[in-house]
């Protein structure tokens, strides 16, 4: 049973994209679940938000999804319902590790993952074919995944203020790569 504001219904209703930044909510707003799924970016900045709801993958059309500077600290894996997704920016979270499960976000254009907690890299980021940008900037990584040799359009790879002492050989071979930091 959900109680909703009527007015963020209406407004829901009659919007593809709904900027919520700095609102201060500490989660999804209940009314994106009952009456959001047409809604294909959402813009969620600068909020407290702690976790993903298990209902986003009724967020079906979402091509981007702006989470900057919250206090996420994991991805669910129902994330891989989101198939339309191009646009994940989960930058300035607490992120110490990211669901295998978005592999399977083949639409995937641009991922950011600037300052979080990340140690390591799941294999199936190689599984995007769309993927041009990949920000990793300010984590804990030592090592990319083998797989990314697979993402062929991949155009700006930031790798700065990690803990890197050498970076694979394949990125010289990625043909498309024009910007790497």
């Amino acid at each position: 049973m959900y109680c909703l504001d009527l007015e963020m219904v209406q407004e829901i209703s009659e919007r593809l994209i709904l900027h919520w930044n700095y609102r201060g909510y500490s989660s999804f707003p209940d009314e994106l679940c009952v009456c959001g799924s047409h809604v294909c970016e959402l813009y969620l900045k600068y909020n407290n938000i702690t976790r993903l709801p298990d209902w986003i993958d009724t967020m079906t059309n979402l091509t981007n999804i702006y989470l900057q500077a919250n206090y996420l600290t994991e991805l669910p894996e129902a994330i891989q319902f989101l198939t339309s997704l191009k646009t994940l920016d989960v930058s300035q979270n607490h992120l110490s590790q990211i669901p295998a499960s978005i592999g399977k976000l083949v639409e995937l254009r641009s991922i950011i993952l600037t300052q979080n907690k990340l140690s390591c890299l799941p294999n199936s980021l190689g599984n995007l074919p769309h993927l041009t940008t990949l920000l990793l900037s300010s984590n804990r990584l030592a090592q990319l995944p083998d797989s990314l040799h697979r993402c062929l359009h991949l155009e700006t790879l930031q790798l700065d203020f990690n803990n890197f002492t050498s970076l694979p050989s394949f990125l010289t071979r990625l043909p498309r790569l024009q910007r790497l930091s």
